[in-house]
């Protein structure tokens, strides 16, 4: 499987690729069921487990789509996850997102929407939408 695919609304993702892939279900903490491509929830595991071990909090997937937006395109590779932290403290939210952006790589994702990239992208910083691209590339 090729996880450097662009997806975008001048790259839209075609139904022959999602051929080509497994699927696994997984559960957001608010028990919805989701569709992950296999690698990319086996590699999101390892991420929840060092995340966990070195912040002691632990990231969970979340299912929010944003309709009519280019994240939505995202979301139907099975690549694009939207990721959470279920915990009261807002004032520490983006420093968490910031140590977790740090693992990133080490597990094959970046920051799909990042900060200062909202020309390239076209869309606003998310940094709770991460991509599973390969540890290669990731890098």
């Amino acid at each position: 499987m090729q996880y450097t695919l662009l997806v975008n609304k001048e790259n839209p993702w075609k139904e022959s690729y999602s051929k080509k892939m497994e699927f696994v279900p997984a559960l957001t903490p608010h028990g919805e069921s989701l569709l992950v491509e296999k690698e990319t929830y086996r590699a999101f595991l390892e991420l929840q487990k060092a995340f966990q071990e070195e912040v002691g909090i632990k990231v969970h997937l979340d299912s929010c789509w944003e309709k009519d937006s280019l994240e939505e395109l995202e979301h139907h590779t099975g690549l694009g996850l939207d990721i959470t932290f279920l915990f009261p403290e807002d004032e520490k939210r983006e420093e968490y997102y910031q140590k977790l952006h740090a693992l990133l790589p080490k597990y094959g994702f970046i920051v799909r929407y990042p900060k200062g990239k909202e020309k390239v992208t076209e869309c606003s910083y998310k940094p709770w939408h991460i991509r599973y691209v390969g540890i290669v590339p990731a890098r």
